[in-house]
Parts: structure tokens; C-alpha cells; sequence
């Protein structure tokens, strides 16, 4: 009996494992990656105290389990500040134009409209980074991906110079470049 119970517990946790595993880069490698990259920017004037608005469904348990993740990774780290915007409850786009950061984190969700967040980063000069690979060809400018085992940064080169970015050829050597839509 107990052998089905965890049966049971086993195939009901192995959809939510391998969205987890789909999202690829666990988010302790990918926000260090993520820093060395905004550095890089010189455009990216925010250097002493930055603010990531994390951007998730509470309704989706990969997407909050993420913005756990970055929180607590973010959690007493000097000149980091996150602030938290749910994209499953009131009107988050609305939210979205008022809220105060420096950098848009978007976690994997079912329901946002990246292009639509992508277009109210760009005239703020927020940049919008993320661990779905996805996300960069609806207009996120950077993402963290595996390839071959090994993290990969990914730029979406319009999407970040529209966010204002403007990195160096020797990050843009490293990178994957790709075109959104």
C-alpha cells in the first residue's frame, strides 16, 4: 500500500518536474549571470541599487516556486530590491506601467503576454530578462537557456536595444543571438 502511495505521489509531481526541468537553468546560475550581463550594459545606469520586479502567476505552481527561488536568492544581497508582481490577479499590465524597476524578470507563465510586457519595458528603458528561452522571440531582450548541458545567454538584439541596451561585441560574441517575431 505504501509503495502505491508513493507510485501515486511520483506520477502526480512528474508533469510539475518536468516543467521545471523544461525551464532549464535553476535560477541561483541564471541571476548571477543575469547581473554580469546588466553590468556589461552601458547603457544600464541603475549599478548601485537595482530593482527586479518579479513577474509570475501565484496560480502557477512552476512560475510562483520560480519567484520564490529568486527571492530567496535575491534576499540580503547589497543593491538588490525585488518587488513582486502577480500576473494572475487585478489588471498586471496596468501594474506593470506604474511599478518601479529596473529590470523585468518574467517567470515561466501560462497566461501573460510577453510582447505586452516587452512594450511597456521598452519606453521605461527597463530591460526584461528570463530563464524561458521562449520568451526571447516574443520580445524579451535577454534569457538564460541550457545548451549542450551549459547555460547560455540568448539576446534578442532588437528587443534590447528597444529596451536600450547596448552591450559589448565581446558579450555579443558569447551570446546567442536571435530575432523575435
Amino acid at each position: 500500500m505504501k509503495a502505491l502511495r508513493i507510485a501515486f505521489c511520483v506520477a502526480a509531481l512528474l508533469p510539475l518536474a518536468r516543467r521545471i526541468e523544461a525551464a532549464g537553468v535553476p535560477v541561483e546560475v541564471q541571476l548571477p549571470l543575469f547581473v554580469n550581463v546588466w553590468r556589461m550594459d552601458r547603457n544600464f545606469t541603475h549599478r548601485d541599487r537595482v530593482t527586479i520586479a518579479v513577474l509570475y502567476e501565484e496560480t502557477n505552481a512552476v512560475s510562483a516556486t520560480t519567484k520564490n527561488a529568486v527571492l530567496a536568492w535575491a534576499f540580503g544581497k547589497a543593491g538588490l530590491h525585488a518587488v513582486l508582481v502577480p500576473m494572475d490577479s487585478g489588471d498586471p499590465y496596468a501594474m506593470l506601467q506604474s511599478v518601479e524597476a529596473d529590470v523585468f524578470y518574467l517567470t515561466p507563465m501560462r497566461a501573460a503576454d510577453i510582447e505586452r510586457v516587452a512594450a511597456i519595458a521598452r519606453p521605461r528603458q527597463i530591460r526584461t530578462m528570463t530563464g524561458v528561452r521562449d520568451y526571447v522571440a516574443l520580445g524579451a531582450s535577454v534569457a538564460i537557456a541550457v545548451r549542450n548541458d551549459r547555460p547560455r545567454i540568448i539576446i534578442n538584439l532588437e528587443a534590447a536595444r528597444a529596451e536600450g541596451a547596448e552591450y559589448p561585441a565581446q558579450l555579443l560574441q558569447l551570446a546567442e543571438i536571435v530575432k523575435g517575431r
